[in-house]
Parts: structure tokens; sequence; C-alpha cells
């Protein structure tokens, strides 16, 4: 394992790589033409996927938003120290984890971030709660720029950006999986499964 003083130092070092990246692309005058300017989105992954017990794509994680909160604010903390123009919080499979993670954007009133969340099926977080439950309450959120959906089968992504778009007008976004299942027992994904 890493220490909690090197884990800090790679995050941010990954947000100005990107960083970095971006800036030797928009150097290139024929990759500006016509384009809006790239922003930078540091990536906020769910709790469970630090369980590596497949949790994220479960939810059940059995702690309360304020506990979800303390567990994400020291990764919060130095990502928005190294100047991200916005979080990507994603796969996020219960009310809780979206609780918990906009109660800490308060604590950073400039930081801006994207909600992106888990789900089993067209209707329905990983964790079994109402999708349209995670949208209102990211949509409540000044500071929640746009709600999506990520790590979900493809087959339900129309379906989802449907219920979204009742709860809420604010942008949506959408990068489902693979088609892939994820085999718990086995620990790997099987391929095919949902295309």
């Amino acid at each position: 394992g890493l220490s909690r003083q090197r884990a800090r130092s790679l995050m941010q070092l990954s947000v100005r790589l990107a960083q970095e990246a971006r800036g030797q692309f928009w150097e290139a005058e024929t990759e500006r033409e016509g384009r809006v300017f790239p922003l930078v989105a540091a990536a906020i992954g769910p709790y469970g996927a630090f369980l590596a017990d497949g949790s994220e794509y479960r939810g059940q994680y059995g702690l309360s938003a304020g506990e979800l909160a303390d567990w994400h604010r020291p990764r919060l903390e130095a990502l928005l120290e190294a100047g991200p123009d916005l979080l990507a919080c994603e796969t996020i499979p219960c009310p809780e984890e979206a609780e918990a993670l906009l109660r800490l954007l308060e604590e950073f009133p400039e930081a801006r971030a994207w909600l992106s969340f888990s789900c089993r099926d067209g209707r329905h977080l990983n964790q079994g709660e109402r999708f349209t439950e995670g949208a209102r309450i990211a949509d409540a959120c000044p500071q929640a720029i746009a709600i999506g959906i990520n790590c979900t089968v493809p087959q339900y992504i129309t379906a989802l950006l449907g219920e979204a778009r009742r709860v809420s007008s604010k942008p949506l976004l959408a990068y489902p999986n693979s088609g892939e299942t994820w085999d718990a027992r086995r620990h790997c994904w099987i391929e095919g499964s949902h295309a």
C-alpha cells in the first residue's frame, strides 16, 4: 500500500498531468478550431471501490451519509487543491453516497461537480432505490452541474435518461459499461452478457 501522503501526491499528480495534456492538445491550432476549451474533471469514485469486494455494484455499505462524507473528504480536498475544473463524482450506487458528496461540496463553495449513478435496471440504483431519488438529490444542489449514469448496462441508459429528465432540467450525461457483467464470485467480467 501507499502512505496517505504518497496517495495524496499521486491524486494531485493525476490532475496536473491531465492539465498538461490539455495544454499540449490546445496548443495545436488545428485542434482548437470549432471546439470549446476542454475541462479537466477529477474523478471521485464510490466508497465501494475501496472495499474491493464489488460493493460499488450493490451499495449496501452500512454507513451513514455523514460517515461516507468523512471517508470522501481527504480525497476531495486533495483533488480540489490540485485545481481541476470540476469533479466527476461517479458510480454512485445509493442516495446516501450522493448526499455525502453533495454535503462535502458545500464545504468548498467554488467547487462544481457532476453526479453519475450506477443502476441495476432502467429505474433503480444499484442499491435498489429509484434512480429518480438520486437524480432529485443532485438536482437540488446548485453545485451539481449535471446528472449522469455510468457503469450501467447500455440497454438501460435511454430509460434512465428519461427518468432523470422528468425530475431535472440539468444537463445529462451517460457513459455506460461495455456490456459485460461482473461476476462477484469469480471476480471477473463476463464478456458479451449484456451487449
